[in-house]
């Protein structure tokens, strides 16, 4: 267990990022024109809005709950726990690059709050962006089955077939705590 910084390194900390804060919003502010955003803004309907925001939050509910599925129960890490790590990998997947900064902070935050099972736990992110692939590559491909005018759209069916099979395979081996163990032995954990 580490103690707790000393006063002096969290003001140190916290100045850094107050710093970090207002260079970024200096640096919006000064190469966006805030006026013709924030009119841009107002052209949206609350209705919309607010529809919009409960959609995102609904998204990230599912999320977690897939994410939970793959966490084992030894962990001690509930879905309250899991959608907040999301909500902060999201967060910070806005100022990093691609999708990874996400599931890095997400990872590292589980395993850290985890009571056992680390591995599989950092294991499990990595099974839920696997999975998350999966099924975005798979409703891509329904579509392209599903198109009218793309020509040889059959040609799509072959690798919807081939997606599903790696989706189930995924999932089979995130789901089985025989091969958990297993895959954890052969990496070393």
């Amino acid at each position: 267990m580490t103690a707790a910084a000393p006063p002096t390194r969290r003001w140190g900390s916290f100045v850094i990022r107050l710093v970090g804060l207002l260079a970024s919003v200096a640096f919006v502010v000064s190469t966006v024109d805030v006026r013709a955003a924030w009119g841009a803004v107002l052209t949206v309907p609350v209705g919309t809005t607010l529809i919009v925001l409960a959609l995102c939050v609904v998204r990230t509910v599912i999320t977690s709950v897939r994410w939970w599925v793959l966490v084992p129960r030894a962990s001690g890490l509930t879905v309250w726990d899991l959608f907040r790590l999301t909500m902060a990998g999201g967060a910070v997947s806005l100022f990093l690059p691609g999708i990874v900064g996400s599931d890095l902070v997400r990872g590292a935050f589980s395993v850290r709050q985890a009571a056992d099972e680390r591995g599989a736990v950092a294991l499990s992110v990595v099974t839920d962006r696997f999975v998350g692939l999966f099924s975005v590559l798979l409703l891509g491909m329904i579509g392209c089955v599903l198109a009218d005018g793309l020509e040889a759209r059959w040609r799509y069916l072959g690798l919807v077939v081939a997606i599903t099979v790696a989706l189930l395979g995924v999932l089979a081996i995130a789901t089985s705590p025989g091969l958990h163990k297993r895959i954890l032995a052969w990496l070393g954990n």
